[in-house]
């Protein structure tokens, strides 16, 4: 089977304007694919883990700065990953190296409350992800650089693992935005919707999350 590449290549937010309540963000991706030996898999992958990623300040850690922005729309500069600029590197963008074949992706993104996921949990390394990442399914449960992974081999669990997740949050850290797509051919994801844009029951913002879905020769 081939060796794919699933990355982070955009984030559109809408353009909140004076609001600076909701740019402070993390993104929960999960990836369903068919896996080296051709069974169904989940990976579910949380980041950044340590602080938040935002765009509210600029004289503030981890902050992506706008690139394109319109009255309705915001376009993050995805750049400062590749330019290895100020906390950020390129395995930053990094969601899934493995073998198979992809079956679709699902995306949330999180206005986070707490800067620290780890912290938001507590003891959720110990007391949740075993029950989440049940180990009779095959679940595997890893913290990797800035991200928090799991992966539960057997069936697909769509967006089950970052509902379960969010749950132990404290109702601090909420979706801003939900969305997924299938897709198995090589070439570029593009994730668009409705989501969060005033408040919670205002759901006319507009979200665009891209990701490279691509082979890797080895």
């Amino acid at each position: 089977m081939d060796t794919f590449s699933l990355k982070l290549e955009g984030l559109t937010f809408p353009n909140f304007k004076n609001d600076n309540s909701k740019k402070n963000f993390r993104l929960m991706v999960d990836v369903n694919y068919f896996n080296e030996e051709n069974k169904p898999a989940t990976t579910h992958v949380t980041f950044p883990l340590e602080e938040v990623w935002q765009w509210r300040k600029e004289d503030e850690k981890f902050y992506i700065p706008p690139k394109n922005v319109t009255d309705s729309k915001v376009e993050l500069d995805l750049s400062v990953f590749t330019n290895n600029a100020a906390e950020f590197s390129e395995t930053d963008k990094e969601i899934l190296v493995s073998q198979g074949k992809l079956h679709s992706v699902i995306v949330h993104i999180i206005d986070a409350h707490d800067k620290n996921f780890l912290e938001t949990f507590g003891n959720v390394l110990k007391l949740v992800l075993p029950v989440v990442f049940n180990a009779a399914t095959g679940g595997l449960v890893s913290v990797i650089g800035n991200k928090l992974i799991g992966t539960i081999i057997g069936k697909f669990k769509g967006d089950d693992i970052t509902e379960e997740l969010l749950k132990h949050t404290g109702g601090k850290d909420k979706a801003l935005f939900k969305g997924g797509k299938f897709q198995s051919a090589f070439g570029d994801i593009l994730i668009v919707g409705k989501g969060v844009f005033k408040n919670k029951n205002d759901m006319s913002g507009d979200y665009t999350v891209k990701f490279s879905y691509t082979k890797i020769t080895i």
